[in-house]
């Protein structure tokens, strides 16, 4: 993925029934994107990472989203799964800017 480019634009249908509504974030995992569930119009925060990368990162995040779900400040996990062939995400509360 070179630098400064959208891995997938508005619009883009990722797995678990989301649509992307803009790019939000790039970080040493992969990127961020703010999403909406086409069935209960929820707006996400979904994080992604490339499916083959050797120590992969969001497996354990998400564990942790799962074991502390009820603490204030912790975002909910509503999603885990692919988003395409290439790429693990997942799908939480949208925050505000970090």
């Amino acid at each position: 993925q070179k630098e400064g480019r959208v891995l997938f634009p508005a619009g883009h249908e990722i797995g678990g029934g989301y649509t992307v509504v803009e790019h939000i974030g790039r970080g040493a995992f992969g990127e961020v994107y703010h999403a909406v569930h086409e069935a209960s119009g929820e707006h996400v925060a979904i994080k992604m990472e490339p499916s083959n990368k050797s120590l992969p990162l969001l497996p354990n995040e998400a564990k942790a989203y799962r074991a502390l779900e009820g603490v204030v400040g912790v975002p909910k996990l509503h999603w885990v799964g692919k988003a395409d062939d290439l790429h693990h995400a997942i799908a939480m509360d949208l925050l505000g800017p970090s």
